[in-house]
Order: structure tokens, then sequence, then C-alpha cells
């Protein structure tokens, strides 16, 4: 079988997996600018700016809520809990009670306005392939996912336009994460820094996004 990991940059996968799973989680408050790419509908080229909060829940579970720019208004929210050895990530909208579960790690939600994917950022050598369940019209449908990562360096990230924070805080390993569907489709791609505890950067096929000071 096919592995779907491609381990590009010793450097970075021996540091990444020196940090804890549960440790990739903003402990402040983070600041992420969306650009809509055009596609010919009403909603191309628009910008939308949005602030991630992270929130203790009463029953000791880590939240990040997703705010559109200086609205109070829950947009949606990822719900972190711990069982035994299992981190799960629950995505949550309030406005119409629709949730998605993660699957080993990985969360995708296509077409969301919110940049609220989770991608498996610590890389596990006995998963080969990713397995999503989907609820639509009342129907349950299985999707298939693969990863990949590539070793990326500050400078080919700065000059791709992947970074908007001040890359003097950089130092060390990029990584790009790229998700692909059953026909090698790229679903989403995030960037993510060794020591970062959100990523850099995310594109989707309907918006990029960057973290912004």
């Amino acid at each position: 079988m096919e592995k779907t990991f491609l381990f590009i940059g010793a450097i970075f996968f021996t540091l990444i997996s020196q940090v804890s799973a549960d440790s990739l989680w903003p402990n402040h408050s983070v600041n992420i600018v969306s650009e809509s790419i055009p596609s010919g509908n009403s909603d191309s080229g628009k910008t939308r700016i949005w602030k991630i909060v992270p929130q203790k829940e009463t029953d000791g579970s880590d939240s990040l809520i997703f705010f559109l720019g200086s609205s109070k208004t829950i947009i949606c929210k990822l719900n972190k809990t711990k069982k035994e050895d299992e981190t799960q990530i629950e995505w949550i909208n309030p406005n119409n009670g629709q949730t998605e579960m993660s699957s080993d790690g990985l969360l995708i939600l296509p077409g969301f306005p919110a940049p609220c994917n989770v991608l498996p950022v610590i890389p596990d050598e006995s998963t080969e392939s990713y397995k999503i369940k989907t609820r639509a019209g009342g129907r349950t449908f299985l999707k298939r996912y693969s990863v990949k990562r590539q070793h990326v360096d500050v400078e080919t990230a700065a000059n791709n336009g992947w970074i908007r924070i001040d890359i003097k805080n950089i130092d060390g390993q990029l990584v790009m994460i790229s998700v692909f569907d059953e026909k090698d489709k790229p679903i989403v791609q995030q960037l993510w820094h060794t020591t970062g505890l959100w990523w850099l950067y995310e594109k989707t096929p309907f918006r990029h996004s960057w973290q912004v000071p």
C-alpha cells in the first residue's frame, strides 16, 4: 500500500515529534485575514478579518471561538477533548446546531467561510490514509483523504507571500501540510512553524488566509 505521508526534512520531523499534539493550540488570541479566490460569484475577492479566541469550558475542555472582525457573534467553535490517549476535536456551528468530529487529527469543512480546518500536524506513521464521515440530506458519506508534508524555508515562504507576520520572529523550520482527496485534488494546505501554536498560512479552493499581528 502506498504511503500517504511524505516526510521531507528530517530536522522538521525530529523537532515537531518532540512537541505534544495537545500543545498545538493557541493560548492567546490569533488574528487571521482571509481573501476569497475569484470564481465568478458575488463573494469573489472579498476580504474578511477573523479573531480566534481560546476559551476554557466549564467541563475543563479547551475551545477556540471564531469571531468575524469585531463582532461578538460566534461564527463557529472548535472544542478539544481528550479521552484516554485520544484527542478529539469537534466543530460546532451554534447558529444551526451542526457539528462535525475530527478523525485522527483531521477535520475539513469545505466551503465554510471561517478558516477552521484542522490538519494532523503531528505525523502518525501508523496512519496511511484518513476517512471522514459527513452528513448531508439525512445521509452519511465517507470521504477519503491523503496527507503530504514538505519542508519550506522561510525565504521561500516569504517570497511566495505566505507570511504576513514579522519573519524575525520565525526561526527554525517551516512545513507545508497538504491534504488531497481520492482524485488527488488539493483540498487544503497549511503552512506551520515548528514552534508555532497555529498555522501561518492556509489555502483552500475558496480562499487564502494569513495569520497577521
